[in-house]
């Protein structure tokens, strides 16, 4: 695979841009450069509205994420289904630069706008079900309702969930450059091997990137490491994905499916005048529904 590698100063810190010329799976092209993977189903005249899928999984956000969620998107099979793989996820590619919830939404409405839906309806789960919160605050013209499953918000402390973030910052520290890249050429998600970075699924299969990571440093990834981990989880917001302030104005038909999360769901339903519903079948094709 043949590749161009570009420096671009960031606002903040250094972005390395990637253009991938061999990329053969359905993906749209972003302006950074990034590609987004993604997949649909179903008839494009199918009943009802599109449903696009945010999968759970953090930053590990794809499709095939679906296959161990408390949601089964096999519930939604007479309508037309948008799976997509979040820019550092699946089979998705981004750059060396921080995670950014905009962006992450920005990347959902150019999916839309390239394949000419002009509405629809968003099932997320997890931190997808964060995005989804996102998007109906961003696009209530576009969003005509969500799912959120099994939400989760900041606890007291944030130590548990940056913990995978400090496996990648030790090894780096303990062992070098070399030793994160080593361990991503083992492959995996992030969330079943942390210490290669949230960056691994570019480094498992790009040896531009691979390189340009060794030419970084240590310190340098390091101080990457952290503006993303920080961009992930603002302490600013309970929900992560937009400011509480912004959760207060969302004015679109909301449903909260609990799953494991019973008391963030119970949190999230009194903050937006959400509608708690079980998470089954029945209940989730019916919200849908009504969303016309």
């Amino acid at each position: 695979m043949d590749q161009a590698v570009v420096l671009v100063l960031a606002s903040t810190l250094p972005c390395f841009l990637f253009q991938i010329t061999d990329f053969d799976m359905p993906h749209i092209t972003r302006l950074d450069g990034s590609l987004i993977h993604y997949e649909v189903k179903g008839p494009s005249d199918g009943p009802g509205l599109p449903v696009l899928l945010l999968a759970p999984g953090g930053i590990d956000s794809a499709g095939v994420r679906w296959n161990q969620a408390q949601f089964d998107p096999g519930w939604l099979d007479e309508g037309r289904l948008i799976f997509m793989d979040q820019r550092f996820a699946g089979a998705s590619s981004t750059n060396l630069c921080r995670y950014d919830h905009q962006e992450m939404a920005e990347d959902a409405m150019a999916l839309l706008d390239a394949l000419e839906i002009h509405r629809v309806a968003v099932i997320g789960e997890g931190m997808g079900g964060m995005q989804a919160l996102r998007l109906a605050y961003d696009a209530p013209a576009r969003i005509s309702g969500g799912v959120v499953v099994s939400p989760f918000k900041r606890s007291a402390s944030l130590d548990d969930l940056y913990a995978p973030f400090g496996e990648t910052i030790r090894l780096a520290r303990a062992e070098g450059i070399e030793a994160v890249v080593a361990a991503a050429c083992n492959g995996g998600t992030f969330a079943e091997n942390p210490a290669a970075g949230p960056w691994i699924n570019r480094l498992a299969h790009d040896a531009g990137f691979r390189d340009a990571i060794k030419r970084l440093g240590r310190e340098a990834y390091i101080t990457h490491v952290v503006d993303f981990r920080d961009g992930l989880y603002p302490w600013s917001n309970t929900y992560f994905a937009l400011s509480d302030v912004a959760l207060d104005r969302i004015q679109i038909p909301v449903a909260i499916a609990a799953g494991s999360q019973v008391d963030a769901a119970k949190d999230l339903c009194q903050r937006i005048q959400g509608v708690e519903i079980d998470l089954s079948r029945e209940s989730i094709r019916s919200f849908i529904a009504d969303l016309q």
